[in-house]
């Protein structure tokens, strides 16, 4: 068994060659979006010279950042702080209380309104006691009633959302250097994704036990683990190490999350006359999705649906044929993509895989070449579109009803919800002898002021 990573939302680039008309069994397009005119920050809040903003959560009565050594609180009406306390690097919000954690490896939770501490653990990251990375909280998810802390070092922590009470430790299952993200999957297991330093970074991963925090399925690497349907996950060996320079754009593997057995291989290569070999390096201009319980494809410029993954279609449909790139993929079975019309012009949509085709949900003719951005874990709902030339701004799109932002300021995404959208950005000129950081808060077009 080869190694996998955990999924990762991103587009790749695909192979370099001339964008052809779309195909015309693609849906309808909506009309175009018109623009919509620059915004004007809701407020501003400065953030302190050498301040490294590491996270930000928003909340309807509150927003919340963590820095390299504290946590502060802001109301989201005025961007006025609240609260700030020392050691908050990594958080997560439940509710009306804020959970944290930093560098010193402890779990607070306090009170949003007033900073108030509610509960207190110590200790929930254990120090390294050989020189090693280790001792810091670096992600915080919730699931249920439980928080799932993963440390540098690799180690996690189940701990009780009520009252940071440790319910179970990892052993030696995991051996990256820090975690990076936690996935709930099935019925009781966690797919963990992490990173390690040397003579080339490396991507590990590994699927665990939800009660003892055991490994189900071994660390690996170099593989996706695309989602789960009920306790079988779906895994994708799509690259690099040990593996033929041949056309092979997915290589689908199932594990049963009782028990971790795995199936057999199963290699993916649709239309293999469309895609000479030579041209098609292993792991590069492809991508697979699991959605709906569906397994879908994405070779190049096209689409192909492949169906139900625990029985595999010999013959995948194409669904979509020449893109004019290679899709952004999102969350919740959505996908950038752009299309090329007749006499050339070029046209951008989000678009939703539904009963094997494409539904666009919202489009715009491109004025240039544009950049996409998409952060799954700051705004998994908000799409950035930035055009080459940066002193053109850029457009920020939610998914699922096409509000729009305008934001000229030189700013980068931070975060977003249904009224809020974060971003950070700098002065353009010196303050002093230094350019300084700024969060700024823009509203969506519509958001009610709380």
């Amino acid at each position: 068994m080869r190694a996998f990573a955990i999924f990762t939302v991103m587009g790749l680039c695909a192979a370099c060659v001339p964008a052809q008309p779309v195909s015309s069994t693609e849906s309808a397009t909506p009309e175009p979006t018109a623009p919509v005119r620059s915004t004007a920050p809701a407020w501003r809040y400065p953030l302190p010279a050498g301040w490294e903003i590491s996270q930000v959560r928003i909340a309807h009565t509150a927003v919340m950042l963590g820095g390299r050594s504290d946590v502060r609180v802001l109301d989201p009406a005025s961007g006025r702080l609240r609260w700030q306390r020392d050691g908050g690097a990594t958080a997560v919000l439940l509710g009306d209380t804020a959970v944290y954690g930093g560098a010193t490896g402890t779990i607070t939770s306090r009170a949003l309104s007033s900073g108030r501490i509610i509960w207190e653990r110590r200790a929930v990251c254990p120090k390294s006691t050989d020189g090693a990375p280790g001792g810091a909280a670096s992600v915080i998810v919730r699931d249920a009633d439980n928080l799932v802390v993963g440390c540098t070092g690799g180690k996690l922590a189940r701990i009780e959302a009520a009252s940071g009470r440790i319910r179970a430790r990892s052993g030696t299952a995991f051996t990256a250097d820090g975690v990076a993200d936690i996935v709930p999957l099935g019925s009781c297991a966690y797919a963990v994704s992490g990173w390690s330093s040397g003579a080339i970074l490396r991507q590990h991963a590994v699927i665990l036990d939800c009660k003892r925090l055991s490994a189900i399925v071994p660390e690996q690497d170099d593989m996706i683990i695309l989602g789960a349907i009920g306790n079988i996950a779906v895994l994708d060996d799509m690259c690099c190490n040990g593996r033929a320079d041949v056309y092979r754009p997915a290589t689908i593997v199932r594990a049963n999350l009782a028990t971790g057995a795995l199936s057999p291989e199963v290699d993916l290569a649709p239309e293999p006359s469309r895609y000479p070999a030579d041209q098609r390096p292993v792991g590069q201009g492809s991508a697979a999705i699991l959605d709906g319980g569906e397994l879908y494809l994405v070779v190049g410029r096209s689409l192909y649906r492949y169906g139900d993954p625990l029985a595999l279609s010999a013959q995948p449909h194409r669904i979509a044929a020449e893109l004019a790139d290679f899709p952004t993929i999102l969350r919740h079975g959505l996908l950038v993509v752009r299309l090329q019309r007749d006499g050339g012009a070029i046209t951008d949509e989000i678009v939703r895989i539904r009963n094997g085709a494409l539904e666009p949900l919202w489009s715009s003719r491109e004025s240039g070449p544009v950049i996409f951005g998409y952060d799954p874990d700051a705004a998994p709902d908000v799409v950035t579109i930035r055009n080459t030339d940066e002193r053109s701004g850029q457009t920020l799109v939610r998914t699922y009803d096409g509000a729009q932002l305008f934001v000229t300021d030189a700013c980068n995404m931070a975060g977003a919800n249904r009224e809020l959208v974060l971003m950070l950005c700098t002065t353009d000129t010196l303050v002093g002898n230094r350019y300084l950081q700024y969060l700024a808060a823009y509203r969506w077009h519509g958001a009610s002021r709380r």
